[in-house]
């Protein structure tokens, strides 16, 4: 297996590995404690995010550059199939609104040209798209209310929970875009033996 689709597959191996953590320790934290702040768990659970935000941002750039390389090879595979171009299959991830739908239709698209005749898509993009969705808004709407000037009414307990099922989400999200990679990738060389080139 080339080493872009190999380096894609263990930075999100590695990134599902430690969202565990990020699930499970909020919910035995005592954020009442109003020693918290200067406890080991405090600590602990910054060090845990912080290793998290390192792989998140690491397989983030990655997986952009394998959707790139991907895109790049649909639209050799099957030339007038693919309606976005290899440049924008990444780009939609960062334009405003446009986001919430242009990348999982332009992932369709991969598969589909990926795929061959009669290919179609699956349940999984589908999945990692609503998951993806449902974790990023979470994600969001808990940076809003962390960072509100009306700290005095924010409902920790609730957030904690909010924050455990956005991680949550975003690991069923890591984990179905990490079978696309397999998937596509194994699709697009059993196509053509080329592709592993780019790849």
């Amino acid at each position: 297996m080339p080493k872009l689709t190999i380096w894609a597959l263990r930075l999100m191996g590695a990134l599902m590995v430690t969202t565990v953590p990020t699930v499970i320790a909020p919910l035995f934290i005592n954020w009442h404690d109003p020693m918290y702040d200067e406890s080991s768990a405090y600590t602990i659970n910054a060090i845990g995010i912080l290793i998290w935000a390192l792989f998140w941002a690491v397989s983030g750039v990655v997986s952009l550059i394998w959707v790139y390389r991907a895109a790049k090879n649909a639209h050799a595979l099957q030339p007038g199939r693919m309606a976005t171009t290899p440049a924008w299959a990444v780009g939609w991830f960062f334009i405003p609104f446009a986001s919430l739908w242009k990348p999982y239709v332009t992932l369709k698209e991969i598969w589909i040209a990926s795929r061959g005749p009669g290919g179609h898509s699956v349940p999984l993009i589908n999945i990692w798209w609503a998951t993806y969705l449902i974790g990023n808004l979470i994600g969001w709407f808990i940076t809003r209310q962390t960072f509100s000037s009306d700290q005095a009414y924010i409902d920790m307990p609730f957030l904690v929970w909010a924050e455990s099922v956005g991680n949550i989400s975003s690991l069923v999200a890591t984990f179905c875009f990490y079978q696309m990679v397999r998937r596509i990738y194994r699709f697009q060389l059993e196509r053509d033996t080329a592709a592993v080139d780019v790849f």
